[in-house]
This record gives structure tokens, sequence and C-alpha cells, in this order.
């Protein structure tokens, strides 16, 4: 299985500039890590398919405080956490979330389960755009969120070119319960901007942008902005590995977070 990877000398050659990115990024100082660090895009289960993605993140350099009671600090947390997939055909999947961390003292916490329903649409005309939208309904342990049940509206847009992959979600998230329940949502914006090396190999930057409630929109000091150098893998045999580190460039987000998503269809 690990033939492919050994073979592409000269995607490998291309990346060489990207590791010593990643390597001037890690070492800058002072992204808060989250069960799932992705830009969604026209990746879609057809019916009758399913897999599993694997997410995790470690944060080398991050807060050793906590906000709330029971709480996991980000500093050397590892998160991982498992999503099942299945296609139910007409542009829908939907999945099932597994997350899990692991703190600095070497204890596993589960942090509840979370499922998502996805619809998009002109996904099957290549070269077009196509757009859509993810709802996710979870419920949650303080290790990882302060509310006990929270969701999610994710808008989905974008087109893949020649020689690009462009995609951005605008997100809402909401608390339906819990001590800091709000009606107001939360506002999350994530871009993505990745060059195509060859068949197999993508390379590019994401961002992430956390600029608080709708109702109370953050300044750029004082929202949650990260960007992270991202790599993709796609073997055309089933399975798949995507990897990034991640700056974290104010104060609300961790400082350096390394994160992987492995893809496995079966």
């Amino acid at each position: 299985m690990m033939k492919p990877l050994f073979a592409l000398s000269r995607a490998a050659r291309a990346l060489l500039p990207a590791s010593c990115a990643a390597l001037f990024l890690a070492t800058m100082p002072q992204a808060r890590a989250s069960d799932e660090i992705q830009v969604y895009t026209n990746d879609l289960r057809k019916p009758g398919e399913s897999g599993v993605e694997i997410h995790a993140n470690y944060t080398p350099r991050g807060s050793a405080t906590t906000d709330w009671a029971g709480q996991v600090p980000s500093h050397h947390a590892f998160n991982l956490t498992p999503e099942f997939s299945w296609g139910l055909g007409q542009g829908t999947d939907w999945g099932l979330y597994v997350p899990m961390t692991r703190g600095a003292d070497g204890a596993w916490h589960e942090n509840g389960l979370k499922v998502r329903i996805k619809r998009l649409f002109n996904v099957e005309k290549e070269g077009e755009l196509y757009y859509g939208a993810n709802f996710e309904l979870a419920w949650n342990r303080p290790s990882a969120v302060e509310q006990n049940c929270s969701g999610e509206l994710r808008t989905i847009i974008g087109r893949d070119f020649e020689h690009w992959l462009l995609a951005a979600n605008l997100t809402l998230g909401f608390d339906f319960a819990g001590p800091n329940r709000a009606g107001t949502p939360d506002l999350g914006v994530s871009l993505r901007a990745l060059r195509k090396l060859s068949e197999k190999w993508n390379l590019g930057l994401e961002h992430y942008s956390e600029p608080g409630r709708l109702n109370q929109l953050q300044s750029w000091n004082n929202s949650g902005e990260s960007t992270y150098l991202v790599t993709e893998y796609e073997s055309g045999k089933g399975w798949g590995v995507h990897l990034g580190v991640g700056h974290g460039w104010t104060g609300p987000v961790d400082g350096t977070v390394l994160k992987a998503i492995v893809g496995i269809d079966f």
C-alpha cells in the first residue's frame, strides 16, 4: 500500500518548499483545535457507499488554562475523531462522529456524539460550480464543549478548475442547551485554495475565521484567525491522506496545530 507514496518522487520534490514553510509556521510565536478542522467541499458518498475518515489533530503550543469546569486544556492535547459516513443518493449523505481527546496528563476523554447530513447540488458536473449545505447536531461533554447540545448549519460552495480547487464555507453555530445557551448563532468562515500538483497530489492553504456571535462580531485582534498549509494525496484505491500545519494569528486561538485526516472506503 505504501508503494505509490514513494513512487512519486517528482511530487515529493515539489513539496520541499511546502515543508520548509511548514517548519516556519510551526516556529512562529503564538488555532484552538477541535474534533474536525476541515473545509467542506464536493466530497460526497454515492448511494450504498460507506467509509470512515479519521480526524486527528495535536496542539504542541496552545492554552494551558481552561474556560469552564471540566474542559481539557488544548496545550499538548491530542484530538481523535472517527467519522463514519454513508451515501443516501440524490446528492445526500450522512455521518456519525465519535470525538475523543487525550489531555497532556495522558488521560482520555470521550467528548460525546455528533451526527450530520449533507446535501449538495451540481456535484456530478465536473468543473462546474457546486453548492449545498451541511447540518450537524451534537451531544457534548464538558471536556470539549461547554454547551450540552449544539448544532451547526454550514453552507458549501466551490469549484474545481483545471489547476486549482477552490471552496468556501459559511457556518452558523447554535447552542441549544447548556449554561450559556444563546439564541444568537456564532459565525464561522472557512476558505480553501489548493493547487493541483498531479492527478493525486494537491497543495495549498486553508483559512479559518471565528469572528463571534452575529450580534456582536469581533475585530481581527479579538476574533479567532488561523491559517493552515495543507497537502493531500488521493491514492485512487479507496484511501487518501490530508495533512496540515496551522498557525493562529490572534489570541483566541492556539499558536500551532498539526492536523491529519485519513479517509478509507469500505
